[in-house]
């Protein structure tokens, strides 16, 4: 559960269907988001496509040396 306009938290929720966002500060917001929660987490196969999300998004072999690179070779350029 993360709030809206954070990074790329509104993407990675939406697209990857990860989380929910909670997009206002007041009660029944919070309940809304609190019920959504719940909802994702009784899935049957939350914690493996989850997993699989983080692995996918986060791995620092497969994701994050590369990222790393390419934002050293910008900063280095300028």
């Amino acid at each position: 559960m993360v709030n809206a306009g954070i990074g790329d938290s509104d993407s990675l929720v939406t697209d990857e269907h990860a989380g929910v966002l909670v997009l206002k500060f007041d009660a029944e917001e919070y309940a809304r988001a609190a019920t959504e929660i719940l909802d994702l987490a009784g899935q049957p196969e939350i914690r493996r496509r989850m997993r699989g999300v983080a692995a996918k998004l986060f791995d620092v072999r497969r994701v994050g040396v590369e990222r790393y690179a390419r934002l050293y070779e910008r900063v280095f350029r300028s």
